[in-house]
């Protein structure tokens, strides 16, 4: 199904009001309170702004800030933290040209700085969300999909590099299942 850009923009101002209306903080509670009733009723299913809903549920986009500019702004934020948490965790000491000093950084070293012995747990961790992701749904054909697959794995093991104190645990894949069908399903909407 397709949805026209008009109709989009009609929605989207249906929720949130116009420009006026995004401003006030009454106004946004109002929208946002509105948003949560047609959550719970279902009112979203083949809404072309749910996904735009789900991140303010989920407090990736402001609701007290609903200007297009701001929401922008914030979710170039976002995508550069993310970026910068990938390249911070998801090492791979194949890719470092320089080993720096061998005894620390070869396959066999032990040194808990080691850029290999960050690689090997994170392999560990890797293969537990991996398994996870393997069995998750398989009779969709959209969760078998290998970025699909990647994506999440990304997304888990970030999540797991960041909150060491948790790390991943089994099922976790499963609550973020239909957050990534709905923002990739929405995005093709």
């Amino acid at each position: 199904r397709t949805v026209s850009d008009a109709a989009r923009l009609q929605e989207f101002f249906s929720l949130f009001g116009n420009e006026s209306d995004r401003q006030s903080p009454e106004r946004n509670r109002i929208h946002l309170a509105r948003m949560h009733g047609l959550a719970v009723s279902g009112g979203f299913r083949g809404s072309a702004v749910r996904s735009v809903c789900w991140r303010i549920f989920l407090g990736v986009l402001p609701h007290d800030d609903t200007r297009l500019e701001n929401w922008i702004h914030v979710l170039t934020r976002h995508r550069k933290t993310y970026e910068e948490l990938c390249e911070r965790f998801l090492v791979d000491p194949h890719k470092q040209g320089d080993a720096g000093d061998l005894l620390i950084n070869n396959p066999l070293a032990q040194a808990e700085e080691s850029a290999w012995t960050k690689y090997f747990e994170l392999q560990s961790l890797q293969k537990s969300i991996t398994i996870d992701l393997e069995r998750l749904n398989p009779e969709d054909d959209f969760f078998r999909a290998a970025h699909i697959q990647e994506a999440m794995l990304r997304v888990l093991t970030v999540w797991a590099c960041t909150h060491p104190d948790i790390s991943y645990r089994q099922g976790m894949h499963e609550l973020l299942a239909p957050i990534v069908a709905v923002l990739h399903r929405d995005r093709l909407a």
